[in-house]
């Protein structure tokens, strides 16, 4: 192995400190406003097929537990749009 070079001692970049705080500070105190936004029509359509699918395999008779997963896509269709 090569042996790591010997840095220089030089003093710190205060950009650069400064920069990060202010980054930092910022990240602190972010906070984001949720605002759901509204869907188009052509996606309400998407929506409505994706809801009656769901609809559909609930209603068939000794559903497996690994298709009963699908309802949780009833919940989670909207917040994955």
């Amino acid at each position: 192995m090569k042996q790591a070079d010997r840095e220089a001692d030089r003093p710190p970049n205060a950009d650069i400190i400064s920069t990060s705080i202010l980054l930092i500070e910022s990240l602190i105190e972010y906070n984001p406003i949720v605002r759901p936004n509204p869907l188009s029509e052509a996606a309400h359509k998407y929506r409505d097929q994706i809801e009656e699918l769901i609809t559909t395999f609930e209603s068939l008779p000794g559903l497996s537990d690994g298709c009963e997963a699908m309802r949780r896509w009833a919940r989670f269709f909207s917040r994955l749009l």
